[in-house]
């Protein structure tokens, strides 16, 4: 006589043991985005130690800021120019604009136009942000924090008495020296419209205005 005897677990048993967790669905990288945070001063390299912000984004939606990118073709600034950097991160790559924000004296001086004084100061509005150059002779200095105002007077009369007076905002330098009153200057700026002041009489006066860029002595 034989005996059958049978030994195994339930179907629902054997059914878990074998069965295998699902895989997380795979993101892929759908493109990046770069932005730069560097200086941008003329002679500073666009590199792959340049400061960039890179953020990928994978085609689930998701987004995620990345490192191990690359900059394609190191690129160095130029005065008054802006420079097209390519940033590379795996298969993707985007392109970033990048202005230097020096300034080319001699293209600047260049651009600066003469307008007569009468023109500015009945119409003074009209040309905002247009780049002006005119000389004359500072009669007040007032030094600030972040800048300093004078009042310049642009037209020569007999025994060299100046008149017609354009208000002045200019930034110094580092490493050129001050401006003086009775100094004869070349400026070269953008005009700012017409600006309106007390004088210390009470009286108002409303005089052109100009945010100077280059000044020099004459």
């Amino acid at each position: 006589m034989f005996i059958i005897i049978g030994i195994g677990g339930s179907s629902s048993e054997n059914s878990a043991s074998n069965s295998v967790p699902a895989a997380e669905p795979k993101v892929e990288l759908e493109s990046i985005t770069a932005v730069y945070n560097g200086s941008t001063e003329a002679g500073v390299e666009i590199n792959d130690d340049s400061d960039f912000t890179v953020t990928a984004k994978y085609d689930d939606g998701s987004t995620e800021t990345v490192e191990g990118w690359t900059v394609e073709e190191p690129a160095t600034l130029t005065a008054s120019q802006t420079t097209s950097a390519t940033v590379k991160y795996k298969d993707k790559t985007t392109e970033v604009s990048i202005t230097c924000s020096t300034i080319d004296e001699a293209a600047y001086k260049a651009e600066c136009q003469s307008i007569a004084y009468e023109e500015l100061a009945r119409n003074g509005d009209s040309y905002i942000g247009q780049k002006i150059t005119f000389r004359g002779q500072i009669i007040q200095v007032m030094e600030g924090d972040d800048f300093t105002a004078y009042r310049i007077n642009v037209t020569q009369g007999n025994y060299g008495i100046w008149d017609d007076t354009i208000y002045v905002q200019y930034t110094v330098k580092p490493g050129t020296p001050r401006f003086l009153e009775d100094d004869i200057v070349t400026c070269y700026g953008m005009c700012a419209g017409l600006y309106t002041y007390e004088t210390v009489m009470g009286a108002n006066i409303t005089v052109p205005s100009a945010l100077v860029e280059f000044m020099e002595l004459s």
